[in-house]
């Protein structure tokens, strides 16, 4: 254990805590702040779209199920890859707290988000702030948030689940990279000339 047990379960706990309450805040604001009705043949979906948020959530799911069966026992998480020490688990409140505030920034600045890759009349090709450094600051955000437990607890479960998670999401990157590129053309394809998905100059 990085600290001891409860205070380990209290960490990750907390960093997830802040997670949703940040994503399901900002799905409420644009619930309440979207036009009422919209005009479906304006409405482009990517292809496979429900499928690409559908994987994502029930990677999560695969990840909450393995945090719960490590609060109930800590062995039905698997075997530790390695023990962790205090500096490994603040690592990980350091990296989770950098994901949460890109998730906030990119929030704070992308008025258009949607839950599913789709375009509307009112969509924004967004290309400023920390757009400016990669093409899917949200879903480097939520996979940081993720990875940020495997700095406090290393075990085969959370590893499984994380890499899961880092899968859906780089398939739904695919899938709304694909609606881009038909909705804004050349732009979107200069866009992503100069950028990378999800990390800076690696990926």
């Amino acid at each position: 254990m990085a600290f001891n047990r409860s205070i380990d379960i209290g960490i990750v706990g907390a960093i997830h805590s802040v997670l949703l309450l940040v994503i399901f805040g900002r799905m409420l604001i644009g619930l309440r702040t979207r036009p009422p009705a919209r005009v479906e043949s304006a409405v482009t979906t990517a292809p496979r779209a429900d499928a690409a948020v559908a994987s994502a959530i029930i990677a999560m799911v695969v990840y909450y199920a393995v945090f719960t069966a490590w609060v109930v026992r800590p062995s039905l998480a698997g075997p530790l890859i390695i023990d962790p020490a205090p500096w490994s688990a603040i690592s990980g409140i350091v990296l989770a707290v950098a994901s949460i505030a890109l998730i906030v920034w990119t929030f704070m600045v992308f008025g258009s988000w949607r839950l599913r890759a789709e375009i509307d009349s009112d969509h924004e090709l967004m290309t400023g702030g920390p757009f400016t450094l990669i093409r899917h600051p949200i879903y480097t955000g939520v996979i940081g948030t993720f990875a940020s437990t495997l700095l406090v607890v290393p075990r085969v479960g959370f590893i499984v689940a994380v890499l899961l998670i880092v899968v859906a999401h780089d398939w739904r990157a695919r899938t709304e990279e694909g609606v881009l590129r038909t909705a804004f053309g050349d732009r979107y394809s200069i866009y992503i000339g100069h950028t990378k998905r999800f990390f800076p100059v690696i990926y």
